[in-house]
């Protein structure tokens, strides 16, 4: 993933491992949620969410949802990415441990109200409204999404 999410021609080329990947990531999160915990121990979080960062900065109002193109289109590898990034997140949030590191992740909360200005892309504000939702008990991830403006982009979802 790390070399994945580095790599300058990530969105140029054919091969998908970063989508397959953070697929992988979080099915093995959602096989066991204690593997969120192992995530987190071996700063996996730090990892991934770096290539949620970086798919995250590639949404457009224009992008294709992941659900109509084939699953190898270079065009939504960004939307896909980042609906198994998301779910990891949401995942983990049952942990207090992670959600202290979420919390530490300075961009992830904002990346994720981000993902809910985009109307085009259904399964991906969905599956962000899920993670706004897990991770919403937590009162300092509450107080990030608030300033984030979260409430605004769900009223409007």
């Amino acid at each position: 993933i790390i070399d994945e999410t580095r790599d300058e021609q990530l969105f140029s080329r054919k091969d998908q491992l970063l989508t397959n990947s953070t697929e992988l990531v979080f099915e093995t999160i959602n096989c066991s949620a204690l593997n969120a915990e192992e995530l987190r121990r071996e700063s996996g979080f730090e990892v991934i969410n770096e290539s949620f960062n970086r798919c995250v900065s590639m949404l457009s109002p224009f992008t294709k949802d992941a659900g109509i193109a084939s699953l190898n289109d270079t065009e939504t590898m960004s939307v896909q990415v980042s609906i198994h990034v998301t779910k990891c997140f949401a995942r983990a949030a049952q942990f207090e441990q992670c959600r202290e590191k979420i919390h530490s992740l300075s961009n992830l909360v904002k990346d994720l109200c981000r993902c809910l200005q985009f109307k085009n892309l259904p399964r991906l504000c969905t599956t962000a409204a899920e993670a706004v939702s897990a991770l919403a008990p937590d009162n300092m991830l509450q107080t990030a999404m608030y300033n984030c403006g979260v409430l605004v982009h769900l009223l409007f979802y």
